[in-house]
């Protein structure tokens, strides 16, 4: 048998929302997501349609162009124990129920690009030392299970973090900003050609969206077009 098979015997799974045996989030806890019918601006939180910035202000001194989010965020709602479940205790078969929160609103608010070929599904890098320690990176499992959703769109891991930078949670804007100054990079042997390509951004949690920002400078410097970041949710 299976070790994963015998934890599962030994101590079964409870759902993240009510306790119940019956997986990491049971079928009435499933049917409660609510996902967000709508998007804002990136910047001023201004109700948007698609999660573009709202006026040429706004998107002053942001890479990105867009940034889809699937739920509310708060730190003892569901969506917040799903994540830490995800990546702090090591439960990478909790990438399907996260998968396909991402897959509904990708689906919901892609129509700019979402039909073209070629799309590159780019998951934030982790520093190789939280890489080694974690065993994976989610945002790789996630942009994988949309791999495999929608057609047109590759997942193409062509970043790099350094392992000077520290976790961003926690850190006021500027404190990140410091954080993750020339700590990510594309990997010299990245192969593919970004120029005039639509990257989709994956990564968790957004707060301020320094991480986003820096990636996408990263990837508009290698060519890309248009850059729109997808994140389960997002803090205030």
């Amino acid at each position: 048998m299976r070790l994963n098979a015998i934890l599962d015997f030994v101590f079964p799974r409870k759902c993240l929302g009510c306790d119940r045996e019956e997986g990491y989030l049971c079928s009435l806890c499933r049917d409660k997501i609510q996902f967000l019918e709508f998007q804002c601006c990136p910047k001023c939180r201004r109700k948007q349609s698609d999660g573009n910035f709202c006026s040429k202000k706004c998107g002053e001194n942001f890479n990105f162009d867009q940034l889809i989010v699937c739920l509310e965020y708060s730190k003892s709602n569901l969506i917040s124990k799903m994540v830490v479940q995800f990546k702090y205790r090591f439960s990478e078969e909790l990438v399907e129920v996260l998968g396909k929160i991402m897959k509904h609103q990708l689906a919901e608010f892609s129509h700019e690009f979402r039909n073209e070929d070629g799309v590159f599904l780019i998951p934030v890098p982790l520093s190789p030392g939280r890489l080694k320690f974690r065993g994976f990176n989610q945002s790789i499992l996630l942009a994988k299970y949309l791999e495999k959703n929608f057609s047109g769109m590759k997942v193409y891991d062509c970043m790099k973090r350094e392992d000077g930078s520290e976790q961003q949670a926690g850190k006021l804007r500027n404190e990140r900003l410091k954080n993750l100054e020339n700590k990510i990079a594309m990997k010299e042997d990245s192969g593919e050609n970004l120029r005039a390509k639509n990257v989709i951004l994956i990564d968790d949690i957004a707060t301020t969206g320094t991480t986003l920002n820096e990636c996408a400078k990263v990837l508009k410097l290698a060519g890309a077009d248009h850059v729109c970041g997808l994140v389960l949710a997002r803090g205030k």
